[in-house]
């Protein structure tokens, strides 16, 4: 059944079987899809949520709306309702509208929003998120030609970076993001990596960031490099450029970069 799944939407459905045992459930309902996705993923979250509360509010939401009963045993293979069988049916209507060859997070959210009157979508719109609104903030873009699309994603992400503003360079990076520096070291996972640039300091200060090839694989990948002009060059023993390769994957929701790979430029490129 879950043969197309993305290891991400695998891990959602695993995680919704979970949380359906903590809260005594003998089937898996459309909250505890919700918790999991919100679990999962966080920059999805973001988006969902726009502002207008929090994972925890979520969860006292739909705690305030259920009887917990006793746990069971996270070894039971509990089934799913009607439910949420209609809402993975929607979530590979949606992967295809996308020409997406695998399931998605954002697949299984954008259906879980279509599904009216679940609880999921009524506790939203309790905290504020309207079902309708939400799928037009996570679809935001897709109307327009995919390379325009990613175009602009890049725009973001380089403006990001140059200002140093990393919460909002980090929300266009994957969880399991791969990294090699330039050195050949190799850092894996959104937070290594967040660890590791502040550190840094001026050793990654930019003062440009020249885009010098996008090509699109398939409709959910990019591969792009850039060239970065360091602001500081002494701090790397003179180094003046750098070469960003990126892979970049998306789903239903917005594109994230999953590998990145740093190749010092001597001499500078004119």
């Amino acid at each position: 059944m879950f043969e197309r799944y993305s290891h991400k939407a695998r891990r959602v459905i695993f995680f919704a079987r979970y949380e359906a045992t903590q809260y005594g459930s003998s089937h898996i309902e459309s909250e505890h899809l919700l918790l999991a996705i919100l679990r999962e993923d966080p920059q999805l979250t973001r988006q969902l949520l726009g502002g207008e509360g929090t994972e925890d509010d979520v969860r006292r939401a739909i705690e305030s709306r259920i009887q917990r009963r006793e746990r069971i045993s996270t070894a039971v293979d509990l089934p799913l309702t009607q439910e949420c069988h209609s809402i993975l049916k929607r979530a590979a209507a949606e992967a295809d509208r996308f020409n997406s060859q695998s399931i998605e997070i954002g697949h299984l959210l954008l259906a879980l929003l279509a599904q009216e009157g679940c609880l999921a979508v009524t506790v939203l719109g309790e905290i504020g998120v309207a079902g309708t609104a939400a799928r037009n903030r996570l679809l935001r873009g897709r109307r327009e030609p995919r390379e325009a699309h990613l175009r602009r994603v890049l725009d973001a992400l380089v403006a990001a970076w140059v200002q140093r503003d990393l919460d909002a360079f980090f929300s266009f990076v994957a969880e399991d993001v791969r990294l090699v520096d330039a050195s050949g070291g190799v850092h894996c996972g959104r937070e290594s990596l967040r660890l590791l640039f502040p550190s840094a300091k001026s050793r990654f200060e930019t003062r440009r960031i020249t885009l010098e090839d996008l090509r699109t694989i398939r409709s959910e990948v990019a591969v792009v490099t850039a060239l970065c002009d360091l602001a500081d060059p002494s701090e790397l023993g003179g180094v003046q450029q750098v070469r960003a390769g990126l892979v970049l994957c998306t789903g239903a929701a917005e594109w994230e970069i999953v590998f990145a790979q740093m190749t010092e430029v001597w001499p500078p490129a004119k």
